[in-house]
């Protein structure tokens, strides 16, 4: 059995290593924490409400843990080197990691998993790395085991540290046996039959903020280049910044396969085949609608946020779909809810009376509403926990996630609910905004700019492409990818298409012919250049002899820079009233960005901070109050510094 079976995928799913393998581990470094009882850590939930909350399922600790303490021991016969630290915390449920230094060599693995077994977490490498932390999931046992195995000569680039052991003081699989309310429906009841592909694009996630670990939900959402680009969806009241994103964890296809009965007993209580094995770490923050982070309320915005998985692999592992969505605010019929409540199994609710817009917890109907309210379900619930999922209108489009309402069991063991409204953030408010980045969740999800308001979800694996592998190779101002192939059938040739941060930082390849045959292995190497600096997503699509274009792989690529700070003319240029700048940096630095006249004066400052490396930093110039004529914009940085001449039109 080999120790990478996974790395090509991305993705983490619970793997088996050899015992004989464990057996040459050597005896690990330990770190012991006083015991906390769970019992009281669990907080005082409110049921649901104006003040509904992420459910809190556990507390951070803070250890600062690094290899640099320990020895690195030899494995076997083998050319690698062993870091092995257990960590022991008495009292928790579960335990999980956060690195916030994850830097690995190649060739290096990172698994983590209760002491003694052979299914660990993993493996992880330097592709899971999300801004240079990583975050694991839960291992439901009061100790783990963390092993980090590199080439031996290896060790010493090895950057790691464990910034929290995150203490679990209650399970998605419960300790006390209740769990989500017995009204609930399970999405394997025959009710959800209409939904099973909607279904499987819905997950639940945890994250860290204010030293605690909170579960939420949300779904995977298409976008109009079908490029199997893996948006996430959910409510800024579960994120709110990009510093929570990068420690999500996210738990696909966790659900019952069998339906119980609602108001059983059963129903109420978590049964044993519920998976949690299937698991993917990090995202990015795309945009963001609404006043969580600045104002810490829901009310007067639409409490919207767009991720993106930072796992460079394509989802399709898990069997995901990527739903479709709808921001034409025209009022759905009906709904339907998928979602984790409680961060128990995924379930279903149905309402099948029109929704209304209004303010959140408003009554009165308003079209520029920034909520959509369910004035009561007609099967089904929410609870804390299903905060962030979507809602789905009659055409099993979204059109909002939860933020928030009254709706819950009606009483304990019951199967009715409490006829109380529940109201979700309307994607149509905030379609067209963004408070984070530069870009709003149109541009995100219409790359294409097809003017579209609604688009439909789809399954972006079947494809009658056999791909064995895909990488991309990130240079100087170029990409180079190189893909395999075991079969192709019916298909003319291939299609490149790279996304970066940037709206200009889109190049799509012209066609590149296909050569390979049914059950017949090809190669392919393709180079694209002149790229902007900065990270790109990569799609792979096919060429059907009927013209159809399919995503049939995707993978992550970062083009270097040989200036030290790089800085765009603004966009449109001459300017008239306002402007765009780009800024990028090789390495991570503050940047102060100034505006002079042909004076040599500062007429502006636009920027003052640091600048991640190789992240295109947006920069609006505001030239409505300048006179007309000729400006020197300038970046200077703590490494280099960039100038552009910029002229503006009266």
């Amino acid at each position: 059995m080999t120790l990478h079976p996974l790395i090509v995928l991305g993705l983490v799913m619970l793997i088996s290593y050899p015992a004989s393998l464990k057996a040459q581990s050597a005896v690990p470094s330990e770190t012991v924490l006083p015991y906390l009882n769970a019992d009281e850590l669990r907080p005082s939930e409110r049921a649901h409400g104006l003040g509904l909350e992420p459910r809190q399922i556990g507390i951070t600790r803070r250890v600062n843990r690094s290899p640099a303490l320990d020895e690195w021991t030899s494995t076997g016969n083998l050319p690698l080197r062993t870091w092995r630290h257990r960590v022991v915390a008495p009292g928790a449920v579960g335990l999980s990691l956060f690195f916030d230094r994850f830097q690995l060599p190649p060739g290096a693995t990172l698994t983590i998993g209760e002491p003694e077994k052979t299914d660990l977490y993993g493996p992880y490498t330097a592709e899971d790395a999300t801004e240079a932390s990583h975050a694991t999931p839960i291992v439901w046992n009061d100790t783990l085991v963390v092993e980090v195995r590199v080439p031996a000569d290896a060790s010493e680039t090895v950057t790691l540290r464990i910034r929290d052991v995150v203490h679990a003081f209650d399970r998605l699989r419960s300790v006390t046996g209740a769990k989500s309310g017995a009204c609930n429906i399970d999405v394997a009841c025959s009710e959800a039959d209409p939904y099973r592909d909607q279904v499987r694009s819905v997950a639940t996630y945890t994250y860290i903020e204010n030293s605690g670990q909170f579960v939420c939900t949300g779904a995977l959402v298409n976008n109009s280049a079908y490029d199997a680009r893996p948006f996430f969806l959910t409510a800024e009241h579960c994120i709110s910044t990009p510093n929570t994103a990068v420690t999500a964890v996210f738990y696909w296809n966790y659900e019952n396969s069998t339906c119980r009965t609602p108001g059983s007993t059963e129903s109420g209580n978590e049964s044993d085949d519920s998976r949690q094995e299937e698991t993917s770490s990090g995202a990015i923050m795309r945009a963001r609608a609404g006043n969580v982070h600045s104002l810490g309320t829901i009310f007067d915005g639409p409490d919207l946020v767009l991720l993106e998985l930072d796992d460079p692999a394509d989802l399709s592992t898990f069997g995901v779909y990527y739903s479709g969505w709808d921001a034409s605010g025209d009022p759905p019929q009906q709904a339907v809810s998928i979602h984790h409540p409680r961060g128990d199994a995924k379930r279903i609710s149905f309402d099948l009376d029109p929704l209304q817009r209004t303010a959140y917890f408003g009554s009165t109907e308003d079209a520029s509403g920034t909520h959509w309210k369910v004035g009561a379900w007609d099967l089904g619930t929410t609870e804390v926990g299903s905060s962030g999922s979507p809602l789905f209108g009659e055409n099993k489009r979204i059109v909002g996630v939860l933020s928030g309402g009254d709706a819950a069991c009606a009483a304990e063991g019951g199967a009715d609910d409490n006829n109380e409204p529940d109201w979700y953030g309307a994607l149509a408010a905030g379609f067209d905004e963004t408070s984070f980045g530069h870009m709003t969740f149109r541009e995100w999800l219409d790359p294409l700019g097809t003017g579209t308001l609604t688009l439909d979800g789809e399954y972006l694996d079947q494809i009658p492409v056999e791909l064995i592998s895909l990488t991309a190779t990130g240079g100087t101002n170029a990409v180079t990818v190189e893909w395999e192939t075991a079969s192709e059938t019916q298909i003319t040739g291939f299609r490149i298409v790279l996304t970066g941060d940037a709206p200009s930082h889109r190049h799509t390849s012209e066609i590149i012919t296909a050569r390979g045959a049914p059950n017949a292995r090809a190669s392919y190497r393709h180079t694209i250049s002149n790229l902007a600096p900065g990270p790109y997503h990569v799609r792979l699509a096919e060429i059907t002899v009927d013209g159809a274009e399919k995503t049939i792989g995707t993978t992550q690529a970062t083009v270097g820079m040989t200036e030290r700070v790089a800085l765009t003319l603004p966009s449109p240029h001459p300017i008239r009233s306002h402007g765009r700048v780009y800024l990028t940096v090789r390495s991570a630095q503050s940047v102060q960005v100034d505006l002079f006249d042909v004076l040599g004066r500062r007429v502006a400052r636009l920027h003052d901070g640091p600048i991640a490396r190789l992240r295109p930093l947006s920069i609006e110039l505001d030239a409505s109050e300048l006179g007309a004529g000729t400006y020197l914009l300038r970046a200077h940085g703590e490494r280099g510094s960039a100038t552009q001449r910029v002229v503006i039109l009266p």
